[in-house]
């Protein structure tokens, strides 16, 4: 029903031409869409969004992030120092965040593993 709505209102906006609401209710939908599993409309539609945003040129603030990696763009921005430290934290952060996510993955099937019931012959 959200899926729908949002739509309706981007046929709306499209109408009207106003791309900062375009852009917008397409990141609404794609949230819709992923939430529903349709992952590969979800991404198609944010792709859009994503274009129509930077089209439009809007400060970063006006962007649909999340509040810390507004934070991280802006300092990345202030200097090739900054934009250095960004690039070494990430090359530092990679390697635990890739082994949390394997640790997560490997934990996940092995309890899925052994609670599963066992079938007697």
């Amino acid at each position: 029903m959200a899926i729908e709505n949002y739509q309706q209102s981007l046929m709306i906006f499209q109408e009207i031409g106003n791309r900062h609401e375009i852009a917008r209710t397409l990141n609404s939908l794609s949230q819709a869409y992923y939430q529903c599993g349709r992952v590969k409309e979800g991404f198609a539609t944010a792709y859009q969004a994503t274009q129509i945003l930077q089209e439009l040129e809007l400060p970063i603030d006006s962007m649909p992030y999340p509040q810390w990696f507004k934070s991280t763009i802006k300092f990345a921005q202030r200097g090739k120092l900054h934009l250095a430290l960004c690039f070494i934290a990430g090359l530092i952060a990679f390697p635990f965040a890739l082994l949390t996510f394997t640790t997560l993955i490997l934990w996940r099937i092995i309890r899925a593993f052994v609670k599963r019931p066992r079938q007697h012959l």
